[in-house]
């Protein structure tokens, strides 16, 4: 295969922005976007599973990383950069390294992380809105608990595949330069290694 791929992970924590700026970023850059989340969503939306439990949640979470991954797969068999979206645990690299290895990916990582208690109030306050969606919402309600909800997401912050990586802190979604991610990712998408 000729050239170096190129992937740009947008991935961190739950609620500091991922989803909202990869879709940007997609249409931004014109490139195509693989969303862990959506897929979970899609998956929902077919088999109507009910995500009433962790366990549940965590099996078509699986899953849907199973078609993510997919996905993935194909997009790069063809040599096309793209982005791909989740709060990726640590683990994922265990699958995701090889893939850019064999396909010949270079990977930007941009991490979105801010602080928990901001994470924690934002994450509570989107799990009861009408626009978040039912294949995503535990009704278990159990990342209401702080305790619980960093023990689960505090993992997100050590994921890694090599490359790039860029934190982005989102505290205060006023304070992000979104114009800067852009140009860095712009640049990335244009430079040979």
């Amino acid at each position: 295969m000729k050239g170096i791929g190129r992937v740009i992970f947008v991935a961190g924590l739950p609620a500091a922005g991922k989803t909202t700026y990869a879709v940007h970023l997609a249409k931004n850059v014109g490139i195509p976007l693989l969303s862990k989340d959506a897929m979970k969503e899609h998956l929902h939306d077919a088999l109507h599973y009910d995500p009433v439990d962790q366990e549940t949640s965590h099996r078509y979470g699986a899953a849907a990383y199973e078609v993510f991954y997919y996905a993935a797969r194909q997009v790069m068999c063809c040599r096309y950069p793209l982005i791909l979206e989740s709060n990726f645990p640590p683990q994922a690299a265990e699958v995701l390294r090889p893939m850019l290895s064999q396909y010949g990916y270079q990977p930007l990582t941009l991490l979105f992380d801010a602080d928990l208690n901001v994470l924690h109030k934002r994450f509570v306050e989107w799990d009861h809105t009408p626009e978040r969606h039912a294949g995503l919402v535990l009704k278990s309600g159990i990342y209401e608990d702080f305790a619980v909800f960093s023990k689960a997401v505090l993992p997100l912050r050590d994921f890694s595949v090599g490359g790039v990586q860029k934190k982005v802190d989102t505290t205060n979604f006023e304070n992000v330069d979104y114009p800067a991610l852009d140009q860095l990712v712009e640049h990335f998408l244009r430079t040979t290694c």
